[in-house]
């Protein structure tokens, strides 16, 4: 906007320049949307990313036991099937 005086002397006011046909305040207006909506849909991502990361490593809350096989099983497992498994039954292999 530019000011200029009016003929009576101090008294000035507002006039309006040209602006260019393709510039608008709703055309800002949906811009500013847009880039709101991205913003918040990235937030939403990142969120859903991190909330992965916090809930920390699977827990088993019931008892495991060694399945039966079908077939012949090996010895060493047939003397395990039906009984709990242990953490120490998976020690460095």
């Amino acid at each position: 906007m530019r000011l200029d005086p009016c003929r009576g002397g101090n008294d000035l006011r507002a006039q309006a320049t040209e602006r260019p046909e393709d510039e608008s305040r709703r055309d800002w207006l949906k811009i500013a949307l847009a880039v709101g909506a991205g913003g918040a849909a990235g937030a939403v991502v990142a969120y859903l990313g991190v909330k992965d990361l916090e809930i920390g490593p699977l827990e088993f809350r019931d008892t495991i036991y060694y399945p039966p096989s079908p077939g012949e099983p090996p010895s060493w497992w047939s003397s395990l099937v039906r009984q709990p498994m242990r953490v120490t039954d998976f020690g460095l292999w």
